[in-house]
């Protein structure tokens, strides 16, 4: 098994060479990754999505669930919860909570330090 992390998805081809040398296939192969899929932005352009998306009643929600395959409307929850809406903008954990939370997952993180053989010391931080 190899675990990657997020911060490796900001340079994807060293990661992809690092992921073929694991499955042991060519390492030189180059995919084109120049174009982007199912990017959050893309469906909010069409004004019935966001008419649907933005829906609130619970009564249109539960018509929909039995209306759309299942990953459709898992797919639609998660952008009606705002989950990969474009105006959602991520949040920093607070001081406060990165306090206390830290001690409680310190041996965590320390432990998946080893078994990963990746310094996380920034986690700690």
């Amino acid at each position: 098994m190899r675990v990657f992390l997020y911060e490796d998805l900001q340079n994807p081809l060293p990661m992809l060479r690092e992921i073929f040398r694991f499955l042991e296939v060519d390492e030189n192969f180059q995919p084109d990754i120049s174009t982007r899929y199912n990017t959050a932005a893309a469906g909010m352009q069409n004004p019935l999505w966001r008419a649907v998306v933005n829906a609130t009643p619970v009564s249109i929600r539960l018509k929909l669930k039995y209306m759309l395959p299942p990953p459709v409307f898992r797919w639609y929850l998660s952008r009606r919860l705002g989950d990969y809406r474009g105006n959602v903008k991520a949040t920093q954990c607070p001081p406060e909570a990165r306090e206390k939370l830290r001690p409680i997952f310190r041996d965590h993180i320390l432990r998946l330090q080893d078994i990963i053989a990746r310094d996380l010391s920034a986690w700690l931080e």
